[in-house]
């Protein structure tokens, strides 16, 4: 079976699609032969440090996993123009390798409109691997605005694309229903955003209660409430605790913290490479996964919860962020805050967690969450949807 892969983004530069794409994709061939050809992008800005050491890693690690890189011009502005003008070689490259291949998977709008041209000229089957809802995600971004013209015009797309496609991956069963409900479409499945729990564990130690905190400082992760939150749980705890923060934003994160006014003994703020982010797990008991809530969070799954699931550590969340509160609920794997603004209550929990975890060194069973495991369920929930579409 051959596939080929688009996305619109760089899998190279972040950890979700190191997680997300890299990963699966690298599992599913060695279990099913699986022969995948990755369509990426990058920008001028993302030749950094991280690309480098992760493009190396993953051409040593993955050599059967083709992977062909186009440049991406488009910007702040969100042109149409730039858009078109990118996805043209893109969308030619595509067309070439689509004569080979079974199916092409399409991650996210841009990559699923290219399958789309595809598929009329080639009658390919194709899938759309929504990951998201972009219009909404665009207007919670401030960049579009519900009555605008962009705006009706991506849900119109919007809706083709999901339409059109031979089936559509969704993240949450909230997002499945989310479409069965607005659209009327059932060849849906909720694939999660699992993880390789290979990738994670080892014995942890309780002499010092480690947090963590994992990714980019976009402001609906709430970068400023996670930092305050520890500010006040350091002035209680002091040495016993430590909080591991990692992201690329280092200079940004730097600012939050000397805002905070919390001890430098008390924190470690670190870039850190996909690969090497199981180190910084390992450690740690806690980890904070605030989300701002709005519609498109309430159909998400974000990356690193399954990471930190993987990892035995404990989750901090707040309420409407995709499954997250069911999950945390029946496993007893963290704790759900209904209002991040009553601080003082949330506190009295987490103190009661961390009070708990020195006195009886606690682990909760991560195989019991073995649907976030792409060696168990994940991949081969995917895999049985490519079969049936190439039989």
């Amino acid at each position: 079976m051959k596939i080929l892969y688009i996305t619109y983004e760089n899998v190279y530069r972040t950890g979700i699609l190191q997680a997300m794409v890299v990963k699966p994709l690298a599992i599913m061939h060695q279990k099913y032969g699986v022969e995948f050809t990755i369509i990426s992008t990058i920008k001028e800005s993302e030749d950094d440090e991280i690309y480098f050491e992760n493009k190396n890693l993953t051409s040593r690690k993955y050599p059967y996993l083709k992977i062909i890189e186009f440049k991406k011009g488009l910007g702040k502005s969100q042109s149409i123009f730039s858009f078109l003008k990118d996805i043209l070689p893109i969308f030619l490259c595509s067309l070439r390798i689509g004569r080979e291949v079974d199916l092409i998977h399409c991650r996210s709008y841009g990559a699923a409109l290219i399958g789309l041209l595809v598929k009329i000229i080639l009658r390919k089957k194709f899938i759309f691997d929504m990951r998201g809802v972009l219009p909404e995600e665009t207007v919670e971004l401030g960049k579009l605005n519900y009555n605008s013209p962009k705006y009706r015009l991506l849900k119109f797309i919007e809706k083709i694309l999901i339409r059109k496609a031979d089936y559509v991956f969704v993240v949450s069963n909230k997002f499945k229903d989310y479409l069965k409900d607005n659209f009327k479409y059932n060849q849906v499945i909720n694939v999660n955003n699992p993880t390789d729990f290979n990738d994670y564990g080892g014995i942890k130690q309780y002499d010092c209660i480690n947090f963590i905190y994992s990714g980019s400082l976009q402001k609906w992760h709430l970068p400023e409430k996670t930092i305050l939150y520890y500010s006040l749980l350091s002035k209680i705890y002091k040495e016993h605790i430590h909080l591991y923060f990692c992201t690329n934003d280092i200079d940004k994160a730097k600012r939050y913290f000397e805002d905070g006014s919390i001890d430098p003994r008390y924190y470690t703020l670190q870039s850190v490479p996909f690969e090497k982010m199981p180190y910084f797990y390992a450690k740690s008991h806690i980890g904070f996964c605030f989300i701002n809530e709005s519609f498109s969070k309430s159909v998400c799954f974000p990356v690193k919860f399954s990471e930190y699931i993987a990892s035995n550590i404990y989750v901090l969340a707040n309420k409407n962020i995709g499954d997250l509160k069911e999950i945390i609920s029946k496993y007893d794997c963290g704790l759900v805050f209904n209002d991040l603004e009553n601080i003082e209550t949330n506190l009295a929990q987490i103190d009661s967690l961390v009070s708990r975890l020195i006195r009886e060194k606690v682990n909760f069973d991560r195989n019991r969450i073995d649907f976030l495991d792409w060696n168990v369920i994940g991949t081969e929930n995917i895999y049985k949807i490519y079969e049936k579409l190439c039989s």
